[in-house]
This record gives C-alpha cells, structure tokens and sequence, in this order.
C-alpha cells in the first residue's frame, strides 16, 4: 500500500514538473514568435528575437539576441541591438488580447544612428511603424491566436545605452542617458504592437537626438577654445 502511494506521488510530482516545463516554453515560444513573425511586418525591416525564457509561474524571464535591421538604401544593415531584455509579465495574460507587462528592462542596447540631410536610419524606420500600413498589420496580427493585439507596461526602463555616430573609422560610440517610461497604455486600456513600438522608438530618438547633438556642441567648443582677451599694460 506505501508503495502504491510513493508511486504514485512520484508520478504526480513528475506530471507537475512536466506541465511546469510545458507552459514555460510554450510562453517563452509565443513571445519570441510572435515577436518574429510580427516585428518585420510593422517596422518593415528584418527583425530577429533568437531565444526567449520566461517563467510560468513569476512571469519573469529573459529575452535574448533582439536584432532590429535599417530601412532599405542605409550603408549599415542593422538599427540596434540588444543582447538582454528582462521582462515581468502576467502569464496568463499572453493567451488572451491583453498582455499586462510590470516591467521592460533593457541593459546596454547599442543603437546605430546614421543621417543623410534630412533624415535619419532611426527617423525613418519610426516612420515604419507609425505609418498608415502600421494599423492594418496589428489588424491582422490581431485575428493570429500567437499574438495578443494590445500592451500595458507598467514600467519601462533603458540602462546603460549608447549610439555609434557615423560610419567607417570616424564612427564614435556616444553614451545615452537613462530612458524610463511608466504607465504605458494604461489611459488607453492597451496599445496596439505598432502604437507600442512607436511611442518606445519616438523617445529613444528623441534621446539620441538630443545627446548626439550635445556631444557635437562639446566636441566643436573643445577645437575651437574662445580666445582670451589681451589686457593692456600700463
């Protein structure tokens, strides 16, 4: 009788560890699925999540390998990349229309910043997301099972970031400040992954913008000092 009991305990923690591994990669799959399957149709450029580990019971887990490529007609293929997303999510909200984030982290994302007269690789590829066609991918995204069609993060948070400026030897590495958003999509009951993805790009150029040109203002004071002025002797 003791034996059947053990036996049967064993099996049923066994089964337990089984579901457990089950519904971890299944969410760590969809998330990097969908992120796959999606993300080139709303910035229109090649974009590549390689894994993705979430745990099904704190929802908290890592993405790795995120590679974000430029618009067509740049010198540079890729616009960023980062190497580790922390996230916290409600997990069984990703199998519903609603996915609640607590919190994004991004640590040491490197963004490449190239401009032409008028533009910007950065500028344009928002322009991506936040054009018309942007709305109706997240229309068809949304009748896909794999992904949800509204976001709300409480907390989003760039640590550590910095932007190449230029291309070739002249290119120079630029430290950007501290990027946190709270709230997002709160107001709204959800964003849609295009409206989403702007509002994060729009102040990540913004942030690039401003410290690019700041770093340029310094770096043309220190060639060129302000002479001083001669005093006269008596």
């Amino acid at each position: 009788m003791k034996t059947k009991i053990i036996v049967s305990l064993c099996l049923l923690v066994g089964f337990g560890i089984m579901v457990y591994i089950s519904i971890g990669i299944f969410i760590g799959s969809a998330v990097r699925q969908g992120i796959n399957a999606f993300g080139p149709r709303i910035t229109q450029t090649k974009v590549e999540l390689a894994h993705a580990k979430i745990s099904p019971l704190s929802g908290e887990g890592d993405l790795t390998g995120l590679f974000v490529g430029n618009p067509a007609g740049w010198s540079i293929s890729k616009a960023f990349l980062v190497d580790k997303v922390h996230i916290k999510l409600r997990p069984l909200t990703v199998i519903r229309k609603k996915v609640l984030i607590e919190e994004i982290i991004i640590d040491s994302p490197e963004f490449l910043y190239e401009t032409k007269v008028v533009s910007s690789n950065l500028r344009e590829l928002l322009r991506n997301i936040e054009g018309d066609k942007a709305g109706a991918k997240d229309e068809l995204a949304g009748t896909q099972a794999t992904l949800p069609i509204k976001f709300i993060v409480k907390k989003f948070k760039i640590t550590n970031g910095k932007t190449k400026v230029g291309i070739g030897p002249s290119a120079v590495f630029v430290p950007l400040p501290t990027i946190e958003l709270n709230n997002l999509g709160v107001k709204e009951d959800g964003l849609s992954p295009s409206q989403l993805a702007g509002t994060l790009m729009r102040t990540v150029l913004v942030s690039i913008a401003e410290t690019t040109a700041d770093a340029a203002a310094a770096q043309a004071a220190a060639k060129n000092p302000p002479k001083k002025k001669r005093t006269k002797t008596q």
